[in-house]
């Protein structure tokens, strides 16, 4: 059997999403319980090539100018890094499910974008997962990626607003 295509998969779930009126929310939440879930993976099946690539891209991140860094570069990284714990963790089925829902978190982040002293503060962030990953730390690495993805979620700012109120009233209130 091939490689399965993640793609349709990932419109399928974006079409359930609207159809059923699956809340952002909703969304955001299954992304940090896979995300949690595959950290803790992570830290017990990391190989030294996972280390090294996430030791990398954590690198790429401490480097960025973040005065003129776009939120496309600072997102791609971001779930890139997040891409990369799911892989280490060596689950296929994990990993589908994370593909799918992937570039629907990367649109939820895109609507309400942080600035950038929001961005630079989960510079420290990325080095403290990789240090849980490198000692097999389970728990550590799930406490860490749940308050990455918690200050995340906060950050920007992509839980919907009440009914009747417009994005712009609910970041005032």
């Amino acid at each position: 059997m091939g490689q399965p295509i993640t793609a349709p998969l990932g419109r399928t779930v974006e079409a359930f999403r609207h159809l059923s009126g699956v809340s952002s929310d909703a969304l955001l939440d299954a992304w940090q319980e896979l995300a949690v879930t595959c950290a803790r993976l992570a830290a017990e099946r990391a190989q030294p090539q996972d280390l090294a690539d996430l030791r990398a891209i954590a690198q790429q991140y401490q480097d960025l100018d973040f005065q003129v860094v776009t939120f496309d570069t600072v997102a791609r990284l971001n779930l890139g890094f997040v891409r990369r714990i799911v892989e280490a963790a060596h689950n296929p089925i994990l990993s589908l499910f994370v593909d799918a829902l992937i570039d629907l978190i990367y649109s939820a982040a895109a609507t309400h974008p942080p600035g950038p002293v929001q961005m630079q503060e989960l510079v420290g962030v990325h080095d403290g997962l990789v240090r849980a990953l490198h000692t097999g730390d389970t728990e550590a690495a799930a406490r860490r990626m749940h308050r990455h993805l918690t200050a995340l979620r906060t950050q920007i700012s992509v839980l919907e607003p009440e009914p009747g109120v417009t994005g712009e009233e609910s970041r005032l209130q």
